[in-house]
């Protein structure tokens, strides 16, 4: 069994999300400000880590504090990420990530395809979003009103079946620069998704 690291980056997220949380949880780290959300939420972090250039660090934090240098080659969320890897975590639930700046967003995705890259397992989450990446096949639930986005990620992806949705595809081949599978819909009770080669963007978006 893998372990599962749970990461607060700066961004706000509100006590609806609690939810989400993964029943086991191994590691728990704070970003920055994400050490107030994650304190806010009533969660105790194992750490917090950053350069603190976007929030102060807190005083008396009631965690350990890795202080890093603001001029570095890692955004703070990498840095959590490398520290949960460090500690045997292959799954990874990353809160506060998305909703600000869109280098920041697009970073964090590619934060997802390093996870990737480490035979590890990522997904991004906010109240209106959840992004992960798909190389082999998932279920999705129907979640009322949100829609289901898939793109290929890092080159063409081969073999994409989607079943259960209002858009289906059969062994389609999805690139980079056509959006073929925008703003789908699952229908059933669940949606299957599979790729055969190459890496699937996997994108749910609640509508306003």
């Amino acid at each position: 069994m893998g372990k599962t690291c749970v990461i607060f980056a700066s961004r706000p997220v509100s006590k609806a999300l609690l939810d989400t949380l993964p029943d086991e949880i191994a590691l728990t780290l704070a970003v920055d400000g994400g050490y107030q959300t994650a304190v806010s939420l009533g969660l105790k972090p194992d750490f917090l880590l950053g350069d603190f250039d976007s929030a102060p660090l807190p005083p008396d934090p009631v965690c350990p504090v890795v202080r890093y240098p603001a001029h570095k080659d890692d955004t703070d969320t990498m840095l959590a990420v490398r520290k949960g890897l460090s500690e045997g975590c292959d799954r990874f639930y990353i809160y506060g990530a998305l909703g600000g700046r869109m280098d920041h967003t697009i970073a964090s995705i590619q934060t997802l395809a390093f996870l990737s890259a480490q035979g590890a397992q990522g997904v991004l989450l906010d109240e209106t979003t959840r992004i992960f990446l798909l190389s082999d096949s998932c279920k999705l639930p129907r979640m009322e009103g949100w829609k289901l986005s898939v793109f290929a990620y890092g080159g063409k992806a081969a073999g994409v079946t989607e079943q259960g949705v209002a858009y289906p595809l059969q062994n389609a081949l999805l690139t980079p620069d056509f959006p073929l599978g925008v703003s789908n819909e699952i229908t059933a009770k669940a949606a299957e998704i599979s790729v055969s080669s190459g890496r699937l963007l996997m994108m749910l978006v609640r509508e306003p």
